[in-house]
């Protein structure tokens, strides 16, 4: 029942999409640079609606305060936001806007589709990886530090030490650029700047 459900509201959202013209690239690039906006009015007045409704339903107890959640704010969050509103203003497509596009049969939403499939995929294969980095706030950081480890080929000391090895090689050559100097002469127009020696 539950799955007959998604569908039929998914059906339901999808046409709402296509009228508002969500479903044309086009309105949408129109909408980022402001000179239509017809797209953002239906958009915000959508948002106020189901705002509504949401809390009236949230004040009678029809709704489950155990499904809604706001995601926590770390710089992931912030990068990921840049990187889907950057898709959006290239593609002229969010994810949802791209789907019902390629119901209506466009072929550009095709290649939409399948690029973010791919970018899904590589997504899931670097998971680790950009986990460690920290993205994904401490919690999800332990998760890939743990997730590493077992896939782990080198001793974690050997590659502690090989990541501080690149790391001091990467700094001691861009100060050196930033100073205009390279080779032996490195350290002494460093030692020279730093002294104040003419």
């Amino acid at each position: 029942m539950e799955i007959l459900l998604a569908i039929l509201i998914g059906a339901a959202f999808g046409f709402v999409l296509d009228r508002v013209g969500a479903t044309n690239p086009n309105y949408i690039i129109r909408m980022l640079n402001l000179s239509n906006l017809h797209l953002m009015k239906t958009i915000l007045a959508g948002i106020g609606v189901a705002s509504i409704f949401l809390f009236g339903g949230l004040l009678l107890g029809l709704v489950d305060p155990g499904h809604l959640s706001v995601k926590t704010a770390y710089l992931g969050v912030f990068i990921g936001g840049l990187l889907l509103g950057l898709g959006f203003a290239v593609a002229g497509y969010c994810p949802g806007t791209g789907l019902t596009a390629l119901a209506t049969g466009r072929v550009d939403a095709l290649f939409f589709v399948i690029g973010g499939l791919v970018g899904a995929g590589a997504y899931m294969l670097t998971y680790a990886g950009i986990a460690e980095t920290g993205l994904f706030g401490e919690h999800r950081r332990r998760q890939g530090h743990a997730r590493t480890r077992e896939r782990r080929r080198l001793p974690l000391a050997v590659e502690r030490r090989g990541r501080r090895m690149a790391w001091h090689w990467y700094w001691r050559g861009l100060r050196a650029d930033r100073l205009g100097v390279a080779g032996p002469d490195r350290d002494r127009e460093q030692a020279r700047c730093a002294g104040g020696i003419g």
